[in-house]
């Protein structure tokens, strides 16, 4: 024993240590064989023994996705082990143990505390399954001369390549790691092929037309700022006539072009990005700023299913900048924000909650479903070929496959296309021609339309009456007449109205309208040649009754008291709730828990019985028994042992 001399003990500290040292003495001299006469003291353990919250059974995650779990009981002072890092890893900070999926395969996480104890998790881990190499390119492409348009790559193994047969013609280029830019070098036929890492190829047959002076609109260069409602107004011009416009998000502002002059109409407060574009497919972008405050909002839906490794996009607007987003199990999906853009990513099957934020607080939430394939095939209303006139804009339903859908148009002289509202897709016809418009989903699944432009002409299409409003069950009559037949509808919001028949094969012909719910929805006349007309109908609301709130889950009893001596199990009933159910002890020495459907046993545990030892005769000691159900949702109930005064064995 070493002494610091330095140090100037008083003198009742000196007393008291002359009496320990005293005791030590007469310990050794036959004393208490603790160090103290007549003072026994037993060894102390853990009250609970070192466990996980992990699945007995083991767990499964994705790669590159992860567990979280906690550990306690035993000796504080916990690490853990994988025993193969190359399958997953595995860190522990506190008693939060995470457990992070690398690639295929099989490893034991090994979790020990500061006695040596050891509890083992066995891991499997799941590879991210790959798409067949893809572009959204058309498989053939018209261009004009020194445009570029750009295509997105997925699919295959990165990183990719691309090459052009004939430079002088078409340059092809890899812009970033999975863009496509094709550019128009001189007049003529070139093939530009897509090559993932393993020399898979996908083929696009590119002729290049001339071109004319660069497209340019009046509006400034550094964007566009409008109010809510406000209109502004600018001119297109250069590149090659028949010119559109669309907008990357239509609840922020719209687009419309009539000839060469561009309207921009304000709708919300946010940002979106109006994309001109001429009849060889060049195109000019401007930035849009609507000026109005507005609640946080995306443009993804509420309920989203996508497929493993599909990244679609969405715009977040609305709320107070910055935005971060969270993924309630990144085994499934994990999701990004870069600014206002937000991206989803499906990692394996299952279901996530993907949580929006703004910098106040405030929250959107999405409901991603991962899937493994979609169960509809991708599919549009539109025929696989169809006859439009010139200056005829028909509009059609894209549904199946996996969303978010894109579109392009194999030669833009005559035919574009564009996607709005998700799944609304819209064909203008320019000239008299041929093109191939080409859906593409998020999966790289496509299907083909044959658009024919036709030059001729005919009378508007007419809807008599031009809208209508009854109540939710009435059926409406109506009747079409001009342009030429047959006519064909699509309905806005189907689930507020239906129409029948699906067609009308003549002139003055009529249909029914059957409303069935409440609300107003467009309806869209297209006849043969693609011209269309809309009406609108809206049905009374019926009342709305809120259903009551659920009922939290609760264990019944909530609280429970017994001997030490009672060793006989105990159900506890499990109340509400999501089932499965998960059960779990804070003790594991004095308690056992099996869950069987909605009832929890509770049993003794590894001691063998409940018999405790508490501080003083006739005291108690609590346990806390947990419930989890298959939401995450729980509940508890506390048992409390009760000291029998020494009789317990």
């Amino acid at each position: 024993m070493k002494f610091i001399n330095a140090i100037s003990l008083p003198d009742q500290w000196l007393r008291l240590f002359a009496m320990f040292i005293a005791a030590m003495t007469l310990a050794a001299c036959g004393g208490g064989g603790d160090g103290f006469p007549g003072v026994h003291t037993a060894p102390v353990g853990p009250a609970t023994a070192l466990y996980t919250t992990a699945p007995t059974g083991g767990v499964t995650i994705a790669a590159a996705g992860s567990g979280v779990y906690t550990v306690g009981g035993g000796t504080p002072g916990y690490s853990a082990s994988t025993s193969n890092a190359a399958v997953a890893t595995a860190a522990l900070v506190d008693s939060t143990l995470t457990i992070t999926g690398v690639s295929g395969g099989s490893a034991t996480v090994e979790v020990r505390d500061a006695a040596g104890a050891t509890v083992s998790v066995a891991v499997t881990v799941t590879p991210v399954k790959t798409l067949a190499l893809f572009t959204t390119a058309p498989s053939a492409l018209t261009i004009a001369l020194s445009t570029a348009p750009t295509y997105t790559i997925g699919g295959g193994t990165a990183p990719y390549t691309v090459v052009s047969s004939n430079t002088l013609v078409s340059v092809a280029n890899l812009i970033g790691a999975n863009t496509l830019s094709i550019t128009g070098a001189s007049v003529g036929s070139a093939q530009v092929q897509v090559l993932d890492s393993t020399g898979v190829t996908v083929t696009v047959a590119v002729t290049v037309v001339s071109g004319a002076t660069p497209l340019y609109t009046t509006a400034p260069a550094g964007g566009v700022t409008i109010s809510t409602a406000g209109i502004g107004t600018y001119t297109i011009g250069g590149g090659t006539p028949g010119y559109s416009a669309i907008t990357s998000n239509s609840t922020v502002a719209t687009a419309n072009v009539v000839g060469t002059t561009l309207t921009i109409n304000g709708v919300l407060g946010g940002a979106a990005t109006v994309v001109v574009r001429d009849g060889a497919g060049a195109t000019v972008s401007l930035a849009v700023t609507v000026a109005s405050a507005r609640a946080l909002f995306t443009t993804a839906p509420s309920a989203l299913t996508i497929a493993p490794a599909a990244a679609p996009t969405y715009t977040i607007g609305g709320g107070t900048a910055p935005y971060v987003v969270s993924s309630s199990n990144v085994g499934v999906a994990t999701a990004g924000v870069s600014g206002t853009t937000l991206t989803i990513t499906g990692v394996a099957v299952g279901t996530a909650t993907i949580v929006v934020m703004d910098a106040t607080g405030s929250q959107s939430t999405i409901g991603v479903t991962v899937s493994g394939s979609s169960s509809v095939p991708l599919f549009t209303t539109a025929s696989a070929a169809i006859t439009i006139a010139t200056g005829a804009t028909p509009s059609y339903i894209i549904g199946g496959g996996v969303a978010p859908y894109t579109v392009v148009s194999s030669n833009v002289i005559f035919a574009t296309a564009n996607v709005t509202a998700g799944t609304t897709l819209n064909i203008v016809g320019l000239a008299a021609g041929t093109a191939n418009v080409v859906v593409t989903d998020a999966v790289g699944a496509t299907l083909t339309i044959v658009a024919t432009v036709s030059s001729t002409t005919s009378t508007p299409v007419v809807a008599t009456p031009s809208a209508a409003t009854a109540n939710v069950g009435d059926v409406l009559n109506f009747i079409v007449s001009g342009g030429s037949p047959a006519y064909g509808f699509v309905v806005n919001n189907p689930s507020v109205a239906a129409v029948s028949p699906a067609s009308v094969t003549s002139s003055g012909g009529t249909f029914r309208v059957t409303l069935l719910s409440g609300g107003s929805t467009t309806i869209a006349i297209i006849d043969a040649l693609g011209q269309t007309a809309t009406f609108t109908v809206t049905a009374a609301a019926p009342v709305v009754v809120t259903p009551p709130a659920p009922t939290p889950i609760a264990l019944s009893p909530s609280a429970l008291s017994l001997a030490e001596t009672y060793a006989t199990p105990i159900a506890i009933i499990i109340q509400n709730g999501t089932g499965p159910y998960k059960g779990y002890t804070s003790d594991s020495v004095l308690s056992s828990v099996t869950v069987a459907g909605s009832t929890l046993t509770l049993g003794v545990g590894t001691q063998g019985n409940r018999c405790i030892v508490p501080s003083t005769a006739g005291g108690t000691y609590a346990i806390t028994i947990t419930v989890v159900d298959a939401l995450g949702a729980s509940a508890t109930s506390v048992l409390t042992i009760q000291d029998n005064g020494g009789t317990c064995p």
